[in-house]
């Protein structure tokens, strides 16, 4: 059987390095734009739901794994002019946010988000890292998954996906975490 390890963090960390390395690997505007048009075209997405979006640090998206529409918009000005997430959400202040963890080597950013224009609003984590492109340009990418609770118990059978994150990893921690300590126990 197949058992998954924290996937969901894994499975954001993974295509989040793919991103980064990218990014760092171009070395002209053309190559750059390529890395931000593949990202928009869903090339570095994860079969399970995983998708990147890079952010410039005045707030633009440059480029998003799941809706091409957000390119070139201001998160403030998008988040301020959505009747669902602007009672929950600043858009300024989740830039802030999210530069402030990939400044600082990296890390993670929980806010609230909607996948459509009428809710529901929910808990969404994001994974981020600084990167800057050969031009000396700074930009922040992200990989995100939600923070939904999953009504039907996770299996080491079936791999996590973005959609339902929490009981899979804490369960798939908790089998880690007895496995390594019975070794421990037994060595």
């Amino acid at each position: 059987a197949k058992y998954d390890s924290l996937c969901s963090i894994g499975t954001a960390l993974e295509v989040l390095a793919t991103v980064h390395d990218a990014i760092g690997r171009a070395t002209s505007p053309g190559t750059l734009n390529a890395v931000f048009e593949q990202v928009t075209a869903n090339g570095y997405n994860a079969d399970s739901g995983f998708y990147p979006f890079v952010v410039s640090f005045e707030g633009t998206w440059v480029a998003h794994g799941a809706n091409s529409a957000l390119v070139g918009q201001s998160m403030a000005t998008v988040i301020s002019a959505s009747a669902v997430l602007s009672p929950h959400l600043n858009g300024n202040a989740l830039n802030r946010a999210l530069i402030n963890a990939a400044t600082s080597g990296g890390g993670a950013v929980q806010y609230k988000w909607t996948n459509a224009a009428t809710g529901p609003v929910y808990d969404k984590t994001a994974l981020t890292a600084g990167a800057t492109g050969f031009d000396g340009v700074d930009y922040y990418i992200a990989v995100g998954y939600d923070n939904i609770l999953r009504t039907t118990p996770a299996s080491p059978d079936r791999a996590c996906n973005a959609a339902y994150n929490n009981p899979c990893s804490v369960d798939n921690t908790l089998s880690l975490l007895g496995h390594a300590l019975s070794l421990a126990y037994t060595s």
